[in-house]
């Protein structure tokens, strides 16, 4: 092992009494960051790097010569354009290096994630080759794991797709036996993936969802062996390490066990409100703005937990680096959305309203002075709102009915007379449990007064129930249609009329639309046209779509009945794109609509992920994050025809 690490990198002689950065500027920026792997002697340290929605992910490598680590690069064997590369792991006895990948098997076109090993020759690493059909099926395989008497343990997607199981394959790896599912004390929870194995061979640190005392979405715990041929109950590694704001999903250990490292997304914006665009920039920009990075952490408490302690009692707040000054917003001019909308999509205001954050849900006031669009980011969920003022375009700041930053606030829609104003919360509603994050989903009203706008409150029921219910979207009569989910959380669009009984916010019952118009496993997020005769929505898990979700259409009849949903084709969808909201200009010239889908310009033409390109991806629209984009209308008007 190194005899003199830089002490911001792991294996230094200090302690790290609770979790800290993993490498601040070097390992730790503001790229999603995940998956540290050693060699025994400590000398080379391998980590992932990805872009947004993990449209690249490449393996890097920093390597300790001469009394110094190298600048973090590619590594030799990862980087392709043709796959994502992730989860490496260095066996114990440094012979081998298994990875995750999505590149094509040998011989196939076959895209999903596989577990590929190379060997170590002298200084390098053999070509890297696929684990036989034991190992390897249909299903996704990740995140390997060795422990010194050749036992292999993995993640296997279930067959629905939707969960994972941790397999074990008993054999070693010259000689693969039949992979077997571990018992439920591994498996725990809801979900569970990404098992590491200790040091000593005899336990597992795992992500899981709706681990035991969860503390956060994804838990990491600890599983040992009982030394009778099966395994303990899971204990979770506690709030120190699990945060309760998002949750990790990759363990692994230094040499020898003496820290352990961590996938985390740990936030540290300095909580003033409102915030403004410039702030957000700055955030996104550095380590801590809101995507995974590495801790590491003291791997001493294990041994506690493990013979019954409790965990330690750390605190979950880790010193950050601070955010560079924000940058300055130039201030377009009038002609921002007068111009001529293109007659094919292209992103919508390129770093000033689409940016390297999560940009969606644009929404234009009817006298073109004044736009919304939704952040998802950076652990906050909001609408901007900038307005036009002595022919400029004000700083995007959070808008003022977002009043409350302990709450989310998102998918504003407007009432056809502008008195009421109908938002998406994570609020609870009477008689529900408030719980975290996305746990409760419901429609917030406001009402418009001389200052500006009432305090929230929830519609009252029948529209506000036990189920999720968002995007919400007004038809000119003041008919709401919004997304609701059913018990297995699949939404569909329903449509509540005006109540007309004079309470505020007061909806007739709900009726769900009829089937011809939700076609998909699920339809959600459904815009009306401003003149009421068609519905644009999003459509998950239907045969004819293009990508994961697309966009579809409905037209309304001269009977008022919608009639059967059809699909909007290219440009809209695409391979791998998912359509998210869709809304027109008042003046009926432009549609703005979310995609993810990717526009590198060019970035990765040689074929080759850089670390660099995917610094700058980070900083950039069309990095895989949502964008807004716009087109002409006649586009749409060509397919209702």
């Amino acid at each position: 092992r190194p005899s003199a690490p830089p002490p911001d990198l792991p294996g230094a002689s200090g302690p790290a009494p609770s979790p800290r950065l993993l490498g601040p500027g070097s390992v730790a920026t503001a790229v999603l960051t995940r998956d540290a792997a050693f060699t025994p002697d400590g000398r080379e340290l391998y980590y992932v790097m990805a872009s947004p929605g993990y449209g690249h992910a490449a393996i890097m490598v920093m390597t300790w010569r001469n009394g110094a680590w190298s600048e973090p690069a590619t590594a030799p064997f990862s980087g392709g354009v043709d796959g994502v590369d992730l989860e490496p792991h260095v066996t114990p006895d440094g012979r081998r290096l298994l990875f995750a990948s999505s590149r094509p098997l040998p011989g196939t076109a076959s895209d999903d994630m596989n577990l590929w090993v190379m060997d170590r020759r002298g200084e390098a690493w053999s070509e890297p080759r696929p684990l036989g059909p034991q190992v390897n099926t249909a299903a996704d395989e990740f995140f390997p794991t060795v422990d010194g008497r050749g036992r292999l343990v993995f993640t296997r997607a279930d067959s629905t797709g939707g969960t994972n199981s941790v397999w074990l394959a008993p054999a070693a790896l010259e000689n693969l036996g039949p992979a077997m599912r571990l018992p439920d004390q591994v498996n725990c929870g809801t979900n569970r993936f990404n098992a590491a194995f200790t040091p000593d061979g005899h336990g597992l640190v795992l992500s899981v969802v709706g681990a035991p005392a969860a503390h956060g979405l994804v838990d990491y715990c600890l599983v040992r062996e009982d030394g009778r041929g099966g395994w303990g109950e899971p204990v979770n590694l506690g709030p120190g390490v699990n945060d309760g704001s998002v949750g990790g999903w990759s363990a692994s250990f230094a040499p020898g066990g003496d820290f352990v490292f961590m996938s985390a997304r740990r936030l540290g914006g300095e909580g003033a409100w409102p915030r403004t665009w410039g702030e957000l920039q700055a955030d996104h920009n550095r380590p801590g703005g809101g995507n995974p990075l590495l801790l590491r952490v003291d791997g001493g408490f294990l041994a506690d937990l493990a013979a019954g302690h409790s965990p330690p009692a750390w605190t979950a707040d880790i010193p950050l680096p601070p955010a560079a000054a924000a940058p300055a917003w130039p201030a377009p001019g009038s002609d921002w959305l007068t111009s001529a909308p293109p007659a094919a999509p292209e992103i919508f205001a390129p770093g000033l309203v689409s940016t390297g954050l999560n940009e969606r849900d644009l929404h234009v006031a009817p006298g073109g002075d004044r736009i919304w669009f939704g952040v998802m980011d950076q652990g906050l969920v909001t609408v901007l709102e900038s307005r036009l003022e002595a022919g400029r375009w004000t700083e995007p700041v959070t808008a003022p009915f977002h009043d409350d930053p302990d709450f989310f606030c998102f998918e504003p829609a407007l009432s056809p007379d502008g008195r009421m104003l109908v938002t998406l919360s994570n609020r609870a509603a009477p008689g529900q449990a408030q719980g975290r994050r996305w746990d409760n989903q419901n429609l917030f009203f406001r009402t418009r007064t001389a200052e500006g706008w009432s305090a929230a409150a929830p519609l009252p029921a029948p529209v506000t129930s036990a189920a999720a219910e968002y995007f919400p979207s007004f038809a000119p009569d003041g008919t709401l249609f919004f997304s609701r989910e059913d018990s297995l959380g699949h939404p569909a669009l329903w449509a509540a009329r005006p109540a007309g009984s004079g309470v505020p916010g007061a909806f007739a019952a709900p009726e769900r639309l009829p089937d011809h118009v939700n076609v998909g496993q699920d339809n959600f997020n459904g815009t009306v046209a401003p003149d009421g005769t068609w519905l644009v929505f999003c459509v998950a898990g239907h045969p004819a779509n293009l990508g994961p979700a697309d966009y579809w259409i409905s037209r309304r009849g001269i009977d008022g009945a919608w009639g059967p949903a059809r699909h909007l084709g290219a440009p809209f969808n695409g391979p791998g794109w998912r359509a998210a909201s869709l809304t027109v200009s008042p003046d009926g010239r432009a549609v703005f609509f979310a995609s993810n889908r990717p526009d590198d310009g060019g970035r990765y033409a040689d074929g080759h992920v850089s670390r660099q390109d995917l610094l700058d991806a980070h900083r950039s629209p069309g990095n895989g994050g949502f964008d807004v984009w716009w087109v002409s209308s006649d586009i749409l008007t060509r397919e209702l025809q």
